[in-house]
């Protein structure tokens, strides 16, 4: 499905990104796609973008039947980090909840 990419950021070379778990690829449609890792934890995290105030559109595609998507807000390190996560479970749909980091 083709959507508004004008402002969506791309893979391209993975210059401009950071990864856990393996490098991600640009989708036909201008999605991102993580490895195929086994069930592990896969982070992309784009450093070359910095946003003061952001209006943001997502759609998420789930490959396997538990699991979700965690958007990272205000990476300063690994340790420092808001997150945003959307879980997923075949059972249901769960709530988003927000999460802080600050150790």
């Amino acid at each position: 499905m083709q959507t508004d990419l004008v402002n969506a950021p791309g893979i391209g070379n993975g210059e401009e990104w950071s990864f856990l778990n393996g490098a991600w690829t640009d989708g036909p449609d201008g999605e991102l796609i993580p490895p195929e890792s086994g069930g592990e934890p896969n982070f992309a995290v784009l450093h070359s973008r910095e946003y003061s105030d952001v209006d943001m559109t997502c759609r998420f595609k789930f490959r396997w039947t538990n699991g979700g998507a965690r958007l990272l807000f205000r990476v300063l390190d690994s340790m420092r980090y808001y997150a945003l996560d959307f879980p997923w479970s075949a059972m249901c749909w769960m709530w988003p909840t927000n999460l802080l980091t600050d150790r």
